[in-house]
């Protein structure tokens, strides 16, 4: 089995690069690089662009799971799905505005966003009662915030130093 899916195909290749591209173009290389432009600081940036990166995947609310015509997914169900991919996306945007921010470039952003996208949210179904792999939730939760802490710890330290193409200039803010 690949990681390709044999249905699919372009629905994939959208999810997976087409829009990550796209998106990070529009939202990294021309709304976060005009606010910098306009002067607005780096943290300013940083953590008010990446909401309009999130609400711009509300449109997941009005789209329901569809089968034979019929909507699959009530209202509520929707809100409750679109509240957590906006909320998501918006996180997301942050990581992908800070990548932005200290390499300059649009690569490293680009790149973590097919990545997420390719990868989805963390499967936490080990937690529940019936799952294989339940007797060993207390390692895997572990595991994964051993996961978030280095990730946290070297979050500044990867992305240090690069002889970025700057798309504004910015020589007194520094995130």
């Amino acid at each position: 089995s690949s990681l390709w899916p044999r249905s699919g195909a372009w629905v994939a290749f959208r999810n997976w690069f087409a829009a990550p591209i796209s998106e990070e173009i529009c939202f990294r290389g021309c709304v976060c690089a005009l606010m910098l432009s306009a002067g607005i600081d780096n943290r300013t940036v940083g953590f008010t662009s990446p909401f309009v990166f999130g609400l711009a995947h509300v449109h997941h609310i009005f789209f329901p799971t569809k089968k034979d015509g019929l909507p699959v997914d009530p209202l509520s169900s929707r809100l409750i799905k679109g509240g957590v991919q906006i909320t998501y996306t918006t996180i997301f945007g942050w990581y992908c505005c800070f990548l932005f921010i200290r390499t300059g470039h649009l690569a490293a952003p680009i790149a973590a966003h097919c990545f997420c996208n390719t990868m989805g949210l963390p499967d936490f179904s080990f937690n529940h009662a019936n799952h294989h792999l339940h007797r060993y939730r207390t390692p895997l939760f572990a595991i994964y915030f051993a996961g978030m802490a280095l990730f946290m710890q070297l979050m500044y330290p990867l992305t240090a130093g690069f002889p970025a193409v700057v798309y504004w200039h910015d020589k007194e803010h520094h995130w």
